[in-house]
């Protein structure tokens, strides 16, 4: 899948959390519900990274940026490059990026 280049807000005190996603090449702002997972000094898609985060956001769409909803983000810091790279993680039930459903299936957001 492909990634976007993006500029990550932190808040807070050791350990910061992202707050913000937004894309650098796009006018496109997500804000961060949880952080789902993260990961420091990892290797992903052959490259390495100083941190990964696994994010669940609210926003724009991916690929649908009229509808708002919330799904799952993966940001990489990679170290070879100044900004951060994002893209969305495909839903389980789809295998495409979706809005992530509470247990009875209807979307939240």
């Amino acid at each position: 899948m492909r990634e976007f280049p993006a500029i990550i807000k932190h808040e807070g005190v050791i350990p910061r959390r992202p707050t913000e996603v937004r894309r650098a090449d796009a006018p496109l702002t997500w804000r961060v519900v949880e952080v789902l997972h993260t990961e420091t000094d990892v290797v992903v898609a052959e490259r390495s990274a100083r941190r990964v985060y696994r994010l669940l956001v609210a926003g724009p769409m991916p690929y649908a940026p009229e509808k708002d909803g919330k799904f799952e983000l993966l940001a990489v810091d990679y170290i070879d490059q100044p900004y951060w790279s994002i893209r969305p993680v495909p839903s389980e039930a789809e295998g495409r990026p979706g809005d992530v459903s509470d247990s009875a299936g209807h979307a939240s957001g």
